[in-house]
């Protein structure tokens, strides 16, 4: 069925291994391979930015979990896979409601900076 507005419709998965303070960002390359040889089109990487800051300065990138985000695009290029940065936590943020974070993003201005600081780093990249 062809839409409207002639937007693609995603089919796809999300890969969940950047997904909590605990997680390890070692996303799998069969993965990717599978869901392209699967006929999908579309990976979701639900973030945490626990997962790859410095666990006592949320502005501080950890550089060697950063570059296990730049693979997982790498990979979402090298099988046709369309790939979404999603932040699942940010700082002030979670669609989980536990752990509660410290700051409101809609309230404390810290959030909001660092937030965007987060979202301006994976621009530049």
């Amino acid at each position: 069925m062809k839409n409207k507005n002639n937007l693609p419709r995603w089919r796809g998965f999300n890969l969940l291994e950047m997904f909590t303070e605990k997680s390890n960002g070692d996303f799998r390359e069969d993965d990717f391979r599978w869901i392209s040889d699967w006929g999908f089109d579309f990976v979701r990487l639900p973030l945490s930015y626990l997962a790859w800051t410095e666990p006592d300065d949320w502005t501080r990138p950890r550089e060697e979990m950063i570059a296990k985000i730049d693979r997982a695009v790498e990979l979402g290029g090298k099988y046709g896979l369309h790939i979404d940065i999603n932040f699942h936590r940010a700082p002030g943020y979670c669609i989980a409601p536990t752990p509660a974070e410290p700051f409101n993003l809609w309230k404390d201005k810290d959030a909001e900076d660092v937030f965007c600081l987060h979202w301006e780093f994976f621009s530049r990249r």
